[in-house]
């Protein structure tokens, strides 16, 4: 049976037991801890350094954001209270055979208030119809009155597919004898139904029947004549339009829509919907008039960590501004600089275009960096590495449902690398691996990428493959003994969450790289950092191939309610080994690395959210170094000042 939820200090049975003065509404409210997508690029930022082998802007986690990241899960997992079936039911025990077995725990009293305005949390009633469907209802305050049979009383029937997605199918608003149209859905015939009905309503046999007795006529809706869009400000009606067209089809049906609608609320654009049927222009057709409530398409959020290559400065600042929705048909900018003793990175500067109802993207993004070695004794040389890098990536879903989404994508992308040393007026001179005689080192490649997320009540799965052709096109490097732009690899990635019990998080996540030939230092497979083996240096092994894999277990320690947060305690243990492949020069002396640890995590609503690591490294490598991460720590703070 799916979950829902809520936290509430009272159940006191309805005011009336006569429904009638039948007002309703189909409404859609978005809630917003639903599913998180985890199909996000996570790149770390710079890797070591050395005068042999350099690599700047490593990949990290392909197209995947990383299921560690504290922000991520915290919207998944939201302050519960379970109530025994047995509880609810005490107020209508004919209907405890139906649940008997199961469990339900109900949204917070503040997800009800996104529904219910005037909800207060104090005076409520809940009613299972069957194992989909809910109806929550309540005395309204905002009139008193003088009698019972005047007390104003709002309904609210919800559908559940999972406890992440609760639809409301419509709402009601009644004191005694009116009548009004009412939205039936029959999960049997999986059709929809609607008509004008008495207020003799009963909910049966999976179905919501209004009238039962035939008096009054209804028809099924089996085709929408139209779709009517409302209440949107900078965006345009036809990206929504787009959207429910494909569901709306003749004939017309629930799971369809259903799932058409619950896709739309997630929507990062739309913060909520409310939708209603009218009748059409004669029997059969309908009307679907949808309400919509934009987000707030601009973001900014600064940040603070030490994830960086000590080489260029450890800690780095970072600044990034976000608008989903830049001329109004759900294009997106973002721009993203980062900062650090000595580096200056515009990290990001991307725009996107959506291309289909579908959820198609195009993609253009560039992200350039200068950046000065400044850890003794190199810092002598003054040594200025210059990176430029250009894409251009087709995303298409070629599966999406509330529980299933399967995406490829190709990306077209040029790096291109210069190193420059500023001791004796030297210049450019070579310093990577391949690189020519000015330094330069240039990096065509055609990326083919495929995603593959599955979500469910308790977990989230993702699968992602990457496969990498270097080329020799559009000026890139070719070398006739060593790396060069032609290489052939492929890199996989499984990240995995499950929720053990309420507020207990398990992650495990892996990665793996394969090539059966040298590659460039810009592609090889790096282990060590806040976003891999936790304990050592960022990219502290490197080589051709590579696997890393990691398990972590969150749990709560700490609840401030004032505050919309929970401190995390999270133990872990992480492992990364690599190898060279067989043609490679590259020698490597300590291929495997692993360790143990704990993570504080502190999330504070939806604006900030801070974590420190601590690992302890379980084999010795000799760093040189001083900074806190070569310590083992690892701190990143994060403020988003408009959510």
């Amino acid at each position: 049976m799916p979950i829902v939820r809520y936290s509430a200090t009272q159940r006191v049975k309805a005011q009336t037991n006569n429904r009638e003065d039948i007002s309703v509404v189909s409404s859609l409210n978005k809630v917003k801890f639903g599913f998180v997508p985890l199909l996000y690029s996570v790149i770390f930022s710079t890797c070591p350094v050395s005068l042999v082998n350099a690599q700047l802007t490593p990949e990290r986690n392909l197209e995947t954001k990383n299921l560690t990241d504290s922000a991520s899960t915290q919207l998944l997992i939201e302050e519960t209270k379970s109530v025994k079936i047995t509880d609810i039911f005490s107020l209508h025990p004919a209907r405890s055979e139906m649940f008997s077995s199961q469990d339900i725990v109900l949204p917070s009293a503040d997800k009800l208030r996104a529904i219910a305005p005037d909800f207060t949390g104090e005076s409520f009633h809940i009613e299972p119809l069957n194992e989909n469907f809910l109806s929550f209802y309540y005395p309204t305050v905002n009139k008193p009155a003088l009698k019972e049979e005047e007390i104003q009383v709002k309904e609210y029937f919800l559908y559940f597919r999972d406890k992440n997605s609760p639809l409301i199918v419509h709402n009601r608003h009644y004191t005694q004898a009116s009548q009004a149209s009412l939205i039936a859905i029959n999960n049997e015939q999986s059709t929809i139904n609607s008509g004008s009905t008495t207020a003799d309503e009963q909910a049966v046999s999976n179905t919501f029947r209004t009238n039962p007795s035939g008096t009054t006529p209804r028809h099924r809706l089996r085709e929408v004549e139209a779709i009517e869009i409302t209440g949107l400000g900078r965006l345009q009606p036809r990206y929504v339009r787009s959207r429910l067209e494909t569901a709306t089809t003749a004939p017309l049906e629930q799971k369809r829509l259903l799932d058409a609608l619950q896709m739309l609320q997630r929507d990062p654009l739309i913060e909520s919907l409310s939708v209603e049927w009218a009748t059409g222009s004669r029997p059969g057709l309908g009307v679907l008039k949808v309400d919509v409530q934009e987000a707030n398409a601009f973001s900014v959020q600064l940040s603070s960590d030490n994830r960086r290559s000590p080489s260029f400065g450890s800690i780095g600042s970072q600044i990034q501004l976000s608008h989903k929705n830049l001329l109004g048909f759900g294009d997106r900018l973002d721009i993203s600089y980062v900062g650090t003793i000595g580096s200056n990175s515009l990290n990001n500067l991307s725009y996107t275009i959506p291309l289909n109802r579908h959820n198609g993207t195009f993609t253009f993004s560039q992200t350039r960096s200068t950046n000065r070695i400044i850890t003794e004794p190199l810092d002598l040389l003054d040594i200025e590495l210059k990176d430029r890098q250009y894409q251009l990536t087709y995303r298409q879903p070629l599966l999406r449902t509330p529980t299933e989404e399967l995406t490829v994508g190709l990306t077209v992308s040029r790096h291109q690398l210069q190193s420059i040393m500023g001791w004796n007026d030297i210049g450019p001179f070579r310093l990577y691996e391949g690189a020519n005689e000015e330094g330069k080192l240039t990096i065509s490649t055609l990326r083919f990428l495929t995603q593959y997320t599955q979500r469910s009540n308790q977990h989230i799965l993702t699968l992602s493959s990457k496969f990498s052709l270097g080329i020799g096109a559009f000026g890139a490097t070719v070398n006739d003994d060593i790396p060069d732009s032609r290489f052939l690899s492929w890199r996989g990635q499984a990240d995995y969450l499950r929720l053990l019990a309420p507020d207990v998080i398990l992650l495990l996540n892996s990665d793996l790289q394969l090539s059966n030939q040298a590659l460039l230092s810009q592609e090889k497979f790096s282990v060590g950092g806040q976003l891999s083996v936790r304990g050592y240096r960022q990219g502290i092994l490197q080589a051709d191939n590579g696997f890393f894999a990691s398990a972590e277990l969150r749990f709560p320690i700490l609840s401030i309610p004032e505050w919309q947060t929970k401190l995390q305690l999270a133990p872990f243990f992480d492992f990364g080994t690599v190898w060279s492949s067989s043609n490679s020069l590259q020698s490597i002396d300590t291929s495997t690395i692993f360790s143990v640890g704990l993570s504080l995590l502190l999330p504070v609503g939806n604006n900030f959210s801070a974590r420190i690591d601590w690992g302890i490294p379980l084999i010795d490598l000799e760093t040189g170094g001083d900074t806190l991460q070569e310590n083992g720590i690892y701190f990143s703070i994060q403020y988003r000042p408009f959510n």
